[in-house]
């Protein structure tokens, strides 16, 4: 049903309709001007805007891509005028998908990787004179990933470090006083967010030499280490959703100022609090106008409190959601 709400442009705009109708005792290039100015009219859709309303189609870190299917359900639940499509791939891919879309005018395109733009994607970014809107989304904590039954508990950023580093890494090299044994890991390639965070934490001259197998999508992760053939290293987000054969190492790290932080788990919490050090951040990037799908849902996920909430809710740390501690008896 067409909404017949007469509003101060509604009436302007059916005001020159009613002057065109007539036509008397105009001269062309008045009636031309009218025209125009009635043509916007019929442009103009009140009460829709263009960020909650067109197509929008987002490649999303396949790590990711779960928690931002939820979120743009329910963006378009609310927004029953945006149609969202969410393609799962490595952030290579969709870094390079926005991209080769950055003209497409069939819908508004947008990437959410978890991780920061890398020094060859900026470089490909500039030279095409591009400059593309950032939101900061949330924070994942990269783990260090065993089996339930392993006798690791914990260990330190730089014990990691260092058996990455190593030809030969044993098993004590992780965690002091376990069961000496040659240690491996399990790792995403290197199109993956996890591997672009642990390369750089290695020296500049340096690269992982450790055994390890490599994947091309994190939850095989889960699969490899639940059947013994590594340790692993991925982002929480993906390792909790297998928590029954799976768990997480606490970690510690040494600041730059030589104090030691005991380990502490990947928590909201500690990532919020930087107990944690691994931290991985989530973010979108788009080229489309200000003013678009693209841009009304990034604002969403990474501002409005709903989708924000939902985050921490998947025990991620939220960009614009603070931890509160809460006096029992207190007011909220």
């Amino acid at each position: 049903m067409k909404n017949t709400t007469n509003t101060p442009l509604s009436n302007f705009c059916n005001g020159l309709r009613q002057l065109l109708s007539s036509g008397g005792g105009f001269s062309s290039a008045l009636v031309l001007l009218v025209s125009l100015i009635a043509g916007g009219c019929e442009n103009s859709q009140p009460g829709t805007s263009r960020m909650t309303s067109g197509r929008l189609v987002v490649a999303v870190d396949e790590a990711y891509a779960p928690l931002f299917r939820v979120l743009a359900d329910s963006f378009m639940a609310r927004t029953p005028n945006a149609k969202i499509e969410v393609q799962e791939m490595n952030p290579r891919m969709a870094v390079q998908y926005l991209l080769d879309h950055y003209n497409d005018t069939t819908a508004s395109f947008a990437a959410i990787i978890g991780r920061q733009l890398l020094p060859d994607e900026s470089e490909a970014i500039a030279k095409s004179n591009l400059q593309p809107r950032q939101y900061a989304i949330a924070y994942d904590g990269l783990a260090v990933v065993v089996p339930v039954a392993s006798p690791f508990k914990q260990t330190t950023r730089e014990d990691l470090v260092a058996a990455l580093r190593s030809p030969s890494p044993t098993t004590e090299q992780i965690e002091s006083g376990v069961p000496s044994a040659p240690l491996s890991f399990v790792i995403p390639d290197q199109n993956s967010s996890a591997f672009a965070l642990l390369r750089q934490l290695l020296p500049r001259d340096s690269t992982i030499v450790a055994p390890a197998r490599y994947v091309s999508r994190a939850d095989s992760v889960n699969t490899l280490v639940a059947d013994g053939k590594g340790v692993g290293v991925v982002g929480w987000y993906v390792a909790h959703r297998d928590s029954a054969r799976l768990r997480t190492l606490y970690m510690g790290y040494t600041d730059s100022l030589g104090r030691h932080h005991t380990p502490a788990r990947v928590h909201p919490s500690s990532l919020v609090t930087d107990v944690y050090p691994l931290k991985q951040p989530i973010v979108g990037y788009t080229f489309a106008d200000v003013k678009s799908v693209a841009n009304g849902f990034l604002i969403a996920v990474s501002k409005g409190r709903e989708s924000q909430r939902y985050i921490v809710e998947q025990g991620l740390q939220a960009e614009n959601v603070k931890l509160r501690l809460v006096t029992p008896g207190a007011e909220e």
